[in-house]
């Protein structure tokens, strides 16, 4: 027992010695330095500025003004212009509809026979009242009262005579008024927006006969969010203030084709499941009557609208996709370490924030995506973009062996 104890040992203490011996025989591993890996940023020098605003809304013409034409007067329709068709243009005054007039022109001559009669009336009671007078002073009746004399002068006969003869120029009045309403006619320059008679169709007071806009000027009726809604001059009712300038458009590709218009008012509501409120664009001579555009701004189309709007004080705009969480900025500070900077927007766009707070003059601001890192993280700058203005011109910045170099780019 104790023998194989003793060999069990010296096995034991054979096994530690060599595993010893290959331990101090095995080479030591070559130590490597490690390279701290640099983070490379562009940047973006930012300055404030005072920064004129552009919302931009979408949008239908409609028309300013528009009238529905409808019969005053009862008879057949004998005349309808050849023009009078929808889509076409008419001119102020002119002629439309014309309503058979024959019964009407026959009311005139029965007034006019009307009042000869009553004057001839009027002449003979004169007459009678002068006689009448020269007889009463003939009599000197002296006792009679206002009333008697009255009579007997035909005071009342005369009045009555004249009661009639205006009578009979009110009757003359009225059917003349019937005779010109027999003939219908633009009330202004305009287009036909519709037609619902026909020639020989038979019509009679509050018959509708069509309808046409004024092309002197149009209305836009434009949607903006209702947030955006202070940032725009809308001037309310009787205010002197300043109307904003706005530009419209058919193809957002492409301002080639342009109006120019101004904003007038709102409409005051809010759409509850949108949450968008209407404003008033108004263009002068849309149909270009008075102007050298080929392309008319028609009744009905969709446009696009730049509305200038409010100027906002030394702001500084930043493109969206600097921002990070809506409110967070990455700058680089002189000692080349990232900064995280909250900042407050006082209005942005689809492309771009302005930033009220937060941000000064100088700051440059990390236009590189940075995801993981950590404040005070070493930084080193590849190129810079300083701003000029509310513009942006680029400076070349080139890095050698970690050291930036700044050449000034061309603007």
């Amino acid at each position: 027992m104790k023998r194989q104890l003793f060999i069990v040992i010296i096995i034991i203490g054979l096994t530690l010695l060599l595993a010893r011996v290959l331990v101090s025989m095995k080479p030591e591993p070559e130590k490597v330095a490690i390279e701290k890996k640099q983070v490379i940023v562009d940047v973006m020098e930012v300055r404030s500025s005072d920064l004129t605003l552009t919302i931009k809304a979408q949008g239908v013409v409609e028309a300013k003004n528009k009238t529905t034409l409808i019969s005053e007067v009862s008879g057949r329709i004998d005349h309808v212009a050849s023009n009078f068709l929808e889509g076409e243009l008419v001119k102020k005054g002119e002629l439309l509809i014309k309503v058979s007039d024959s019964d009407y022109q026959l009311q005139i001559q029965r007034a006019e026979a009307s009042i000869i009669s009553v004057q001839s009336a009027l002449a003979q009671e004169r007459n009678l009242a002068r006689i009448a007078k020269q007889e009463f002073e003939w009599r000197e009746r002296k006792n009679l009262s206002p009333a008697a004399k009255d009579a007997a002068l035909r005071k009342p006969q005369i009045r009555a005579a004249l009661a009639n003869e205006e009578a009979a120029r009110l009757e003359i009045k009225n059917a003349r008024n019937q005779l010109n309403k027999t003939s219908i006619r633009a009330p202004y320059q305009g287009v036909v927006l519709d037609k619902t008679i026909e020639k020989g169709q038979f019509v009679s007071p509050g018959t509708p006969l069509g309808s046409i806009f004024s092309i002197k000027q149009a209305n836009v009726n434009l949607r903006i969010p209702q947030e955006k809604l202070k940032f725009l001059n809308v001037p309310s009712p009787g205010s002197q203030k300043r109307y904003s300038a706005v530009e419209i458009y058919t193809d957002p590709s492409s301002t080639a084709t342009q109006w120019q218009g101004v904003l007038v008012r709102s409409k005051g509501i809010v759409d509850s499941k949108t949450h968008f409120v209407n404003v008033i664009a108004e263009v002068n001579d849309p149909y270009n009557l008075r102007s050298n555009r080929q392309e008319p701004l028609r009744v009905g189309t969709f446009v696009y609208a730049d509305i200038q709007g409010k100027t906002l004080k030394n702001v500084i705009k930043l493109p969206n996709i600097h921002i990070q969480m809506g409110r967070y900025v990455w700058i680089v500070n002189d000692q080349s370490e990232l900064v995280r900077r909250e900042v407050s927007i006082a209005y942005s766009d689809e492309k771009y924030s302005y930033i009220s707070s937060g941000l000064s003059d100088g700051d440059k601001v990390s236009k590189t995506v940075l995801t993981g890192y950590l404040p005070g993280t070493k930084i080193v700058i590849n190129n810079v973009e300083r701003a000029i203005d509310s513009g942006l011109a680029p400076v070349s910045d080139t890095v050698t062996n970690g050291v930036t170099s700044d050449t000034q780019g061309a603007l």
